[in-house]
């Protein structure tokens, strides 16, 4: 922008006459001794002030520099002087250049952003300030030209005062962003800086995506944060203990909430305390989790669907090279990297996972630092990807759960049902398991017939080299809670041969679960309804069931041979960890494989299919390193906001979505 002058009208009427007095003076020399060789090279373009002054180059300098530098200093005349706020100290001749204020200078906020401003008074007069004029006439004339406030000259003055430093101005910087830029940290902080925009939604399909960003969220800067500031809490052992592992953005998010801290961090730096410098070899590293489900908050058939791409920092290393060091976070925030809003999963998943997966090949500490256009603070990889049986079929692009060749964990084809119906089932437990390496040959071809892919439709992940097998976790959640165990719970209320209860049965199981809700329990958000209507029960309440009904409610009512049979899927759980986050020791994974093997052979031999979620209960002892608790729990806790709210939060920006 073109620099903005302060008229010649906006100045005191005294000071007007002053300077005008003081530009005739100048021509009335100049014109008679001619002009300085370094001023003429700035009024020579100026030609029409040249014609009408008749002005020339002077071929000795000396004499006429020396009366411009008299010129200059001005006599002291508080009657001639306007008031402190609105009188410069320094005089520029108008005939050289009308006095300019960029506007931008009288704004600090700005300026601490654009870092320069076109100070031409000072830029273009420097050839002929000659008098070497005191710190205190500087200081007022900095004051009053830059609109300062006097709380903030008074703090300048005192640290003069204090620390007397020596003048060396060859040491000084050039501009004003150069002079508060010492280590990226020293920028002021802004009370009033405002959440970061949303950024535009793409067309993809009969949809809209919208990506917040992978790198924003792991930066704290992501409108995509669930939480805004509580996500901090997640980070503060590491602070503690590490602060170099985390992020600059975050580190200031934490250190602004104490204001003294603030305060004595800014007199350590002026200190120059624990200055020295830190040699950056290795940039810390993130694991992040990946949870992707689809989720319809609206009831309606024909209703459009949201399907969101969650993130969640599951440990952080010093640097990618070694786990030495590595601090695991249990108790942390999910964020949003992006989701998909429309009719359905979207039909273009290149589009859908193409922004995520550029973003994680740029923060791979495999991507040569030299190729980046932008510089990167820190690393990130993908751990795992967490989704249920439809979601993961449709993200490796592979056959899904009612097809023959359907288990993504082992190499066996499916039966049909011998009941006449549709139903697909798996008894064989001992099945060859499948391996990451050859993920891309599990398709028909002369050597075999397993049908598990399309090799014409290939997931956008195999470009991350992300383990296509093994990197994608058969959760606890959607596998066992609502899946084997939430079909035996149907079974048992209105499937004839799959263990349907008696009447009267039905109504002592549902006296007996009437008898718990009246106990008001606080530690349940929810309470069991009656087993008629599981088919409807949320994901806490069939857990809950699992964990706490199951025995009491079933005890006496179904033979002791059945109840123990259920009870396998609950001893199964408490042996994986259930809500423990500690890790699970290994003998216990191999006593659960049994028990799970076990349930799953006995279902078929009680003549109930073995359908695909129950047989993937049997392959999740070998996900239970990345999937402790309750699985997809991130997905889970957003869309309950989905369906409570009908709408996504987005930091301090909140915005529906519409049917």
């Amino acid at each position: 922008m073109p620099t903005q002058k302060r008229p010649l009208k906006d100045l005191g009427p005294k000071y007007q006459s002053k300077i005008k007095r003081k530009a005739n003076e100048f021509m009335t020399l100049w014109e008679s001794k001619g002009v300085p060789t370094e001023n003429w090279n700035v009024i020579k373009n100026c030609k029409d002030l040249v014609k009408k002054y008749g002005l020339y180059e002077a071929t000795s300098d000396r004499n006429a520099t020396q009366s411009a530098a008299e010129l200059l200093t001005l006599p002291e005349d508080e009657n001639e002087v306007e008031s402190h706020q609105n009188t410069p100290i320094l005089d520029w001749p108008d005939s050289i250049s009308e006095p300019t204020i960029d506007d931008d200078v009288q704004d600090s906020e700005t300026d601490s952003e654009t870092g320069e401003n076109d100070l031409s008074p000072i830029n273009d007069t420097q050839s002929y300030r000659k008098p070497n004029l005191p710190l205190l006439t500087l200081l007022q004339h900095f004051a009053v030209y830059t609109n300062q406030n006097h709380s903030d000259m008074t703090y300048l003055l005192m640290l003069l005062k204090l620390y007397e430093p020596e003048a060396n101005y060859s040491t000084l910087t050039n501009t004003g962003k150069e002079l508060v830029k010492i280590d990226g940290f020293d920028w002021p902080l802004n009370d009033q800086q405002s959440s970061p925009k949303l950024p535009p939604a793409s067309s993809l399909g009969n949809g809209k995506y919208l990506h917040f960003g992978l790198e924003n969220a792991l930066s704290g800067e992501s409108p995509g944060i669930v939480h805004r500031d509580a996500d901090l809490f997640q980070f503060v052992n590491v602070y503690v203990d590490e602060p170099n592992l985390l992020p600059k953005a975050i580190v200031k998010r934490i250190e602004a909430f104490d204001k003294d801290f603030t305060a004595t961090l800014a007199l350590k730096r002026l200190w120059k305390v624990n200055q020295e410098k830190v040699l950056e070899c290795y940039l810390p590293h993130y694991e992040v989790d990946v949870f992707i489900d689809e989720t319809k908050p609206f009831r309606a058939k024909d209703s459009a669907s949201v399907t969101p791409i969650l993130g969640r920092i599951h440990s952080i290393r010093p640097n990618s090279q070694s786990d030495e060091g590595t601090r695991e976070l249990h108790e942390t925030s999910p964020f949003i990297i992006g989701f998909y809003c429309g009719k359905g999963k979207p039909s273009d998943i290149d589009g859908f996972l193409n922004p995520t997966i550029d973003e994680f090949i740029r923060l791979s500490p495999d991507t040569d630092e030299s190729s980046l256009a932008n510089k990167r603070h820190f690393t990130a990889s993908l751990r795992c990807v967490i989704a249920d049986s439809p979601m993961r079929s449709y993200l490796k692009q592979s056959k899904g759960h009612s097809g023959y060749w359907a288990c993504d964990r082992c190499i066996q084809n499916g039966e049909i049902c011998g009941d006449g119906s549709r139903v697909i089932v798996m008894r064989n437990v001992n099945a060859p398991l499948r391996n990451d390496a050859d993920f891309l040959s599990y398709h028909v071809n002369d050597f075999s017939n397993d049908d598990h892919l399309d090799p014409n439709h290939i997931s956008p992940f195999v470009r991350l080299n992300h383990p296509m097998v093994t990197g994608f976790v058969i959760d606890p959640m959607h596998t066992m809670i609502d899946g084997a165990f939430g079909r035996r719970l149907i079974g048992f209320a209105s499937v004839p041969g799959e263990g349907k209860l008696s009447k009267t049965q039905l109504a002592e199981v549902n006296t007996r679960i009437a008898v718990f809700k009246s106990w008001k329990v606080n530690d349940f958000d929810r309470y069991v309804e009656n087993l008629n209507g599981c088919g409807n029960y949320k994901m806490h309440v069939k857990r809950q069931f699992l964990y706490y009904h199951l025995y009491p409610d079933f005890e006496g009512i179904l033979p002791d041979i059945d109840l123990n049979h259920i009870m396998m899927l609950q001893f199964s759980m408490l042996l994986l960890g259930s809500f423990e986050s500690k890790p699970v020791h290994n003998s216990d994974i191999i006593e659960a494989q049994k028990i799970l093997n076990m349930y799953a052979v006995e279902l078929s031999e009680r003549d109930i299919p073995c359908r695909f979620v129950s047989h993937q209960i049997t392959h999740m002892p070998q996900d239970v390193a990345k999937s402790l608790r309750s699985g997809n729990l991130p997905t889970e806790q957003l869309r309950n906001r989905l369906v409570g709210k009908k709408e996504i939060p987005a930091s301090n920006n909140r915005f529906g979505c519409h049917n």
